[in-house]
């Protein structure tokens, strides 16, 4: 009906604030880093590399007060413990609805037959990458590339191909909205 399609559109509205103030405040950051990155750690001649990723960066908020540091210090952290989280159920939740969208056989599986095996899948890969020796930097940047960039452009465009194929036309996002989501994907 009418009045459940509005409904549906205000209930859209929580994520699309969501998301919008999320990467407006990650903008932001960035942006102030890179600024007081170049202009601290450039004047240094302090660049990030190798083992020392994560050393220099907290030098930028040392500057403004040495207390900065330990926030960054305890910034960091949370941030690893964060990722550590992901590995074990975000990605085994996201790869159940991702499969599983595409895949009866996952689907009937269940949610606990995909967990086991992303759990043994993350358990050997990355104990194999902590074994190798490998450089920190050589396995993130792969890993940005097509976890990060690849897959979010896979994911929009599969959204909008998604969307056009499970909902009707009255429940469909607006066209201006599907052309930013398809070029930011492209």
């Amino acid at each position: 009906t009418p009045q459940e399609r509005e409904r549906v559109r205000g209930w859209s509205r929580a994520p699309l604030g969501d998301v919008v103030l999320g990467f407006t405040a990650m903008a932001l950051t960035a942006i102030a880093f890179v600024i007081t990155g170049k202009e601290i750690l450039g004047a240094a001649h302090n660049v990030p590399n190798g083992q020392n990723v994560l050393t220099y960066q907290g030098d930028v908020l040392g500057v403004i007060h040495p207390v900065f540091r330990y926030f960054y210090v305890l910034a960091i952290i949370m941030v690893f413990f964060g990722t550590m989280y992901a590995l074990w159920e975000v990605y085994s939740r996201t790869t159940y609805e991702s499969l599983s969208a595409v895949s009866e056989k996952v689907q009937t599986a269940g949610i606990r037959t995909t967990r086991t095996v992303v759990y043994a899948y993350i358990l050997l890969v990355g104990a194999a990458l902590v074994l190798s020796g490998a450089d920190l930097v050589a396995l993130i940047t792969p890993a940005n590339i097509v976890g990060g960039t690849l897959a979010c452009g896979i994911y929009g465009l599969g959204l909008l191909v998604l969307e056009r194929r499970a909902f009707p036309a009255a429940l469909r996002t607006r066209p201006a909205a599907r052309v930013l989501v398809a070029v930011s994907s492209v």
